[in-house]
């Protein structure tokens, strides 16, 4: 954590530096926010959240968990985030279907975002926890179909030219 973020470097008042410090080093909420904003919770928790001892590379999906911080803040900074049945299901969804969710760009972004709003919701009528991650996995394939759906009709029918007027 020194060698990261350096206090000496950036804070030369004690008080500052001890703000600073509590800040950086400290968890000291319970809200998931929180373990993503100090340094040690947030590598700690993404690894215990995606560690996957069955698969043949146990961290293939902290992997895909930490390839953007808009993936891990989509999934962790929501309650959703601490069931590992939900945050396997949705990481091995990204890994599963990586040229349309993972290949970057701001398309994609989108694609993940609405995927965790809609799980979120989902979690507000169901508990989640209490799915499998074969439930979960064909929830996020069915809304994924959806949106795919939606882009294509879309450009379809920016592409139809427009019936001429009366």
């Amino acid at each position: 954590m020194r060698s990261r973020w350096p206090v000496e470097k950036r804070h030369r008042a004690e008080d500052e530096a001890v703000r600073y410090i509590r800040a950086h080093y400290f968890v000291a909420q319970s809200q998931s926010r929180a373990l993503l904003r100090n340094g040690i919770a947030r590598l700690w928790w993404t690894a215990h959240v995606s560690h996957d001892p069955d698969r043949q590379n146990p961290y293939e999906l902290t992997s895909v968990l930490l390839s953007s911080l808009d993936i891990t803040q989509q999934l962790l900074e929501r309650g959703m985030g601490r069931a590992n049945n939900v945050t396997k299901a949705f990481l091995e969804l990204l890994l599963r279907n990586q040229s349309t969710l993972l290949t970057g760009g701001n398309r994609n972004r989108d694609r993940i975002r609405r995927l965790a709003k809609h799980l979120n919701m989902y979690g507000g009528v169901s508990i989640l926890d209490c799915h499998s991650q074969g439930e979960i996995m064909a929830l996020l394939e069915t809304e994924l179909a959806r949106i795919l759906q939606g882009e294509a009709s879309t450009n379809t029918e920016a592409l139809t030219p427009e019936a001429p007027q009366k």
